[in-house]
């Protein structure tokens, strides 16, 4: 029996050590009336990956945009710990002669330092339309295909607890386990509207509430049926000097509200880009207040763009008892024949 950690997915549950238990409450699990409420990564720096959070942003550049973006969460920052970790790789174009953007994302993630593995990919098609000039409205819809992976060992089930308690070793569980891994479709859309210097977009993802437990359950008895429909608010508000085909530089207002079943949060960013260097500095609110102070810096150059990010945490755990890091590198082949009314918001 592995006992380190503290998750509950529809009672299932692991003890931590104390560092642990700390980290997994503030970024990974959330208890809400003894039911586990499944999270879906979140990107501090969603700026460059808007079409995480939503299918319509699919294609809103006219080349094609390779992605790869990485995120780590650890308890502290002397001593680094894969307690929760995401690679993604993502793509996309916008094919102007049918108004249409192809987007295309694998994506992998652990928790609990191996204790769940997750692994799938998503295809996005999204559709622009005109609506005055320079004025436009895109809805978009994802298709998406997921693996979990479940070290059942490492869990303690909650009708082991008093023995464990008692005796510190566990009796069997009465769970029944489906399988050690579930398989599931995941669907997910959105809207996008836009300009040259703002845009409002609505995301949703796992729309069909995805069942993921390997815990047999009946309905009646627990109020988490699958993985919670994300819903995502995104705004942007920029003014940029230069031409408007090779932009100097700008100053951008970035927002971002996410809501999972219980768990809510909202970023609010100032980004500030000049010729080839881009800094900004944010904010992420939870339901308890301030939680981390977000900072980012990159540098663009051709094709190219690298992107770092650190988040510290200012809750009461201190920012020596969490915190994350990003890197995130894209490349973007310029078209021959640039299309500005596509590339109306300047992200980067």
């Amino acid at each position: 029996m592995k006992g380190k950690g503290v998750v509950v997915e529809s009672g299932m549950m692991q003890l931590p050590d104390a560092w642990q238990w700390l980290l997994m409450v503030v970024t990974i699990p959330m208890v809400w009336g003894g039911h586990f409420y499944a999270q879906t990564p979140s990107y501090s720096q969603h700026f460059i990956v808007p079409a995480y959070y939503n299918a319509a942003f699919a294609g809103v550049r006219s080349g094609h945009r390779l992605v790869l973006a990485m995120r780590n969460q650890h308890p502290t920052f002397l001593a680094l710990a894969r307690t929760y970790s995401h690679v993604a790789l993502m793509w996309d174009k916008y094919y102007s002669e049918y108004k249409t953007g192809l987007g295309l994302r694998i994506e992998q993630y652990y928790d609990g330092d191996g204790l769940r593995k997750h692994i799938g990919g998503a295809i996005a098609y999204a559709y622009r339309a005109e609506l005055a000039e320079d004025r436009y409205f895109r809805g978009g819809i994802e298709i998406g295909g997921f693996t979990r992976q479940y070290d059942a060992d490492a869990f303690v089930f909650p009708d082991q607890l008093p023995s464990l308690l008692d005796k510190g070793t566990a009796d069997p569980t009465e769970e029944v386990l489906i399988a050690p891994q579930t398989r599931h479709w995941d669907i997910g859309g959105g809207a996008l509207f836009y300009t040259e210097r703002y845009y409002f977009g609505l995301g949703l993802r796992h729309i069909n509430y995805p069942l993921t437990s390997i815990v047999r359950r009946r309905i009646e008895e627990s109020r988490v049926i699958g993985l919670p429909m994300l819903v995502a608010l995104q705004a942007g508000r920029n003014w940029s000097w230069g031409s408007r085909l090779y932009r100097e530089g700008f100053v951008a207002l970035d927002l971002l509200y996410l809501q999972q079943g219980p768990i809510i949060q909202a970023q609010g960013w100032m980004r500030l880009k000049w010729r080839y260097f881009l800094s900004g500095m944010g904010l992420r609110y939870t339901k308890t207040g301030i939680d981390a102070l977000l900072c980012t810096i990159a540098v663009q150059r051709r094709q190219w763009l690298i992107a770092a990010n650190i988040d510290l945490t200012l809750s009461r755990f201190g920012w020596s008892n969490g915190g994350a890091a990003e890197l995130m590198v894209v490349y973007e082949m310029v078209p021959r024949k640039r299309i500005r009314s596509v590339e109306c918001y300047s992200f980067y």
